[in-house]
């Protein structure tokens, strides 16, 4: 316990890291933190945790355990406002996906309320985090998603999911209680303007509606070695969606790792455009003008998102630009 109360105090220290730890746990301190997890993870495994594996913050919070059984489980505790009837219909399609096949976890045991937020323990993967160029990950990434799409259009489970969000213009909520768009409009107008004309465009998007993983990332698609996909995480981010949407989010997505010494540089048009290839050649899909003129769109639009997200933290901090913020005007030369 002693380590993980070291991990969470030094994710406490965090600026943004805090404020999401305490927003989740209502709990002040990294022991109380600590205490709070270790007592959840108890209730929903029904056995005492052993010791900690690790700890991690993103939009929500993830503890790895090893359990007093030997098992090791993983508890994901999730931002205020997860809706239970939501989150187990997504942890339902994951659970259906592990049966057939794709590497995600198992439900073991929730979800259940938590705090302000909810929980859900999940069954370990051994899998390895190891970092691979883009260009070695891209077909990989686009074919699985491809795989996942079709497979999840095989369960008929879309009636369980609320309807496509509309693109809002320029943006929709943040995901994340540290993005402030609204007090941070200044220096952010040419973002919000890509924002604003993204919208538009998709507002009559011909493609598909799918159900898609709707944060396909780096850090949520595991790969070893030979660019073969051995754990696929996140399954609250599965949603309903146009299927230009889920392309071209992914497209921007696939390379990002958003862990500590992972890598979160924004990538080139080149990148994203071959990963739009590579699923289409994978799915034989997205084969109209209409739809891949739609997908070169979509990407754009999360391009230009998690550049106004990194203009809200850079104007909250008064640091220069971000990185996503510096390469937007070319990113969208080349998309389009």
């Amino acid at each position: 316990m002693e380590a993980l109360r070291e991990r969470l105090g030094a994710l406490g220290a965090h600026p943004e890291y805090g404020r999401i730890l305490r927003a989740i746990t209502e709990r002040s301190t990294p022991g109380e933190v600590a205490d709070a997890a270790r007592e959840l993870t108890h209730r929903l495994a029904g056995e005492a945790p052993a010791r900690s594996l690790f700890a991690t913050v993103s939009v929500g919070a993830v503890v790895g355990w090893e359990l007093s059984s030997g098992e090791r489980a993983v508890l994901k505790w999730h931002a205020p406002g997860a809706a239970l009837e939501l989150l187990g219909s997504q942890y339902g399609i994951m659970d259906a996906l592990a049966r057939d096949g794709v590497p995600c976890p198992r439900r073991l045991a929730g979800p259940v309320a938590a705090g302000r937020g909810a929980a859900v323990l999940l069954s370990w993967l051994p899998a390895e985090r190891v970092p691979l160029p883009r260009a070695r990950r891209c077909r990989a990434s686009a074919r699985t998603l491809a795989r996942v799409i079709e497979a999840i259009r095989a369960l008929d489970v879309a009636p369980s999911l609320p309807p496509p969000r509309p693109e809002t213009a320029p943006f929709p909520t943040p995901h994340a209680v540290v993005f402030d768009f609204e007090a941070t409009t200044e220096g952010g107008e040419a973002i919000d303007a890509i924002g604003r004309w993204t919208a538009a465009e998709l507002a009559s998007d011909p493609g598909e509606e799918v159900v898609a993983h709707g944060d396909w990332t780096a850090h949520n698609v595991l790969m070893d070695e030979d660019a073969r996909v051995r754990a696929i995480y996140d399954w609250d981010s599965v949603e309903r969606m146009r299927e230009p949407v889920a392309v071209g989010s992914a497209a921007v997505a696939f390379g990002l790792d958003g862990r500590s010494g992972g890598d979160f540089s924004p990538p080139d048009a080149a990148s994203s455009l071959a990963f739009i290839d590579a699923y289409r050649a994978a799915s034989g899909r997205l084969e109209t003008p209409d739809e891949r003129r739609a997908t070169r769109i979509a990407a754009l639009r999360t391009f230009a998102y998690l550049a106004r997200c990194q203009h809200a933290i850079a104007t909250a901090r008064g640091h220069a630009p971000y990185p996503f913020v510096q390469a937007i005007e070319a990113y969208r030369r080349g998309v389009l």
